[in-house]
């Protein structure tokens, strides 16, 4: 069955996946969602300091039927400074 993940941003917008993937059942989907979601937090900060969004995946014919949320924040606190 073809899946689809649709990003929704924290502010709203919507990116919907208009091709979709190929997967044995929704668990298999479930767990692609998933895999995404761990490779925006490893890649999404070459961007920003901050993600929170959430990966939504539906069906060919029906509304969305698991929402992967992800929300990371990078800090950075110097505690000394630095030698020259």
């Amino acid at each position: 069955m073809r899946y689809y993940f649709d990003i929704i941003e924290s502010a709203g917008a919507c990116l919907h996946d208009e091709q979709g993937e190929l997967h044995d059942d929704r668990s298999k989907a479930e767990a692609e969602a998933a895999k995404v979601a761990t490779e925006m937090v490893r890649y999404g900060f070459t961007r920003a300091n901050a993600i929170d969004c959430a990966i939504e995946v539906r069906g060919e014919n029906g509304p969305p039927f698991v929402r992967v949320r992800v929300c990371a924040t990078l800090e950075i606190e110097r505690l000394a400074p630095r030698p020259d």
